[in-house]
């Protein structure tokens, strides 16, 4: 029932990453959950179990980086409307 509980504990404090204060603290709940998980497994079930936690994590990696693309367009959209503005401004104040 320890492992039960270690990988409760685990999984509260990874519902909580955004309150994680420093990487040292992400680092340790990392291994924490790495060790948790990787009790009483085979090999053959921790190469699963791995690769499976790889192919999320690029899956994720790829959605942030595409959330990531959309808004800096969308940024660059703002600043561009924004410049024209001050431009129109401009122009109007010479008038």
């Amino acid at each position: 029932m320890l492992e039960e509980e270690t990988i409760n504990q685990c999984a509260e404090a990874l519902s909580s990453l955004s309150c994680v204060k420093s990487a040292e603290q992400l680092s340790f709940l990392a291994n924490l959950l790495a060790i948790a998980i990787s009790k009483g497994k085979s090999v053959d079930q921790l190469n699963v179990i791995g690769n499976f936690i790889v192919g999320v994590g690029g899956l994720i990696l790829i959605i942030a980086a595409q959330i990531q693309a959309c808004e800096s367009k969308q940024d660059k959209i703002k600043q561009i409307k924004d410049l024209k503005r001050q431009l129109e401004e401009l122009e109007d104040s010479l008038c």
